[in-house]
């Protein structure tokens, strides 16, 4: 099995809800219902989003030999370049999110507008990417490069002791024929 699409939906996930996660704080922080203290859960989400987004990527270049045997390249390139965007907006959020915690309080609130902002970004740069990987294992089988041979044999006797046909749907699918 391999490791890229185990690890790709955790930084795709996290870089979609905190651009909610940020306004929500704000909102708390601006009605005094939470301290400022509470951004470093937005520093450290966006942590783990740009780690597992640089591993998810990393992992990405090390199967992509193997899967380059299913799929041409340009469309391994488009989903690879779609990734890199992604985790280097990711890093530009990491650092006004770590900036916003180090601000001084006049200036937080544009800080925070303009994290906002680049996760917004990221959230839409991520769904890209994500879509992409999607296509190459949904559309062009990206995923076949990681079966055996044996997986790729379809076995009939298992399907036919699996599923067994009712008189009563032939009779239908005869129904359907005749008022055709």
């Amino acid at each position: 099995m391999p490791f890229h699409p185990s690890i790709v939906h955790l930084p795709i996930m996290i870089s979609l809800i905190l651009p909610f996660l940020i306004l929500s704080f704000f909102y708390f922080i601006k009605k005094n219902k939470s301290q400022f203290s509470i951004w470093v859960i937005v520093v450290a989400l966006q942590m783990v989003t740009t780690i597992s987004g640089y591993i998810a990527l990393e992992s990405g270049e090390v199967e992509e030999d193997r899967v380059e045997k299913m799929v041409t390249k340009s469309l391994i390139h488009s989903h690879e370049e779609a990734a890199e965007i992604f985790v280097g907006f990711s890093v530009i959020s990491l650092c006004l999110g770590i900036l916003t915690l180090l601000m001084k309080e006049n200036f937080k609130s544009h800080f925070v507008a303009i994290t906002f902002m680049i996760s917004l970004i990221t959230g839409g740069l991520a769904i890209r990417a994500g879509g992409l990987g999607g296509d190459l294992v949904y559309k062009h089988g990206a995923g076949k490069a990681f079966y055996s041979q044996s997986d790729l044999t379809l076995d009939k006797s298992n399907l036919e002791s699996d599923y067994e046909v009712e008189e009563d749907d032939n009779d239908l699918d005869d129904e359907m024929k005749e008022e055709d």
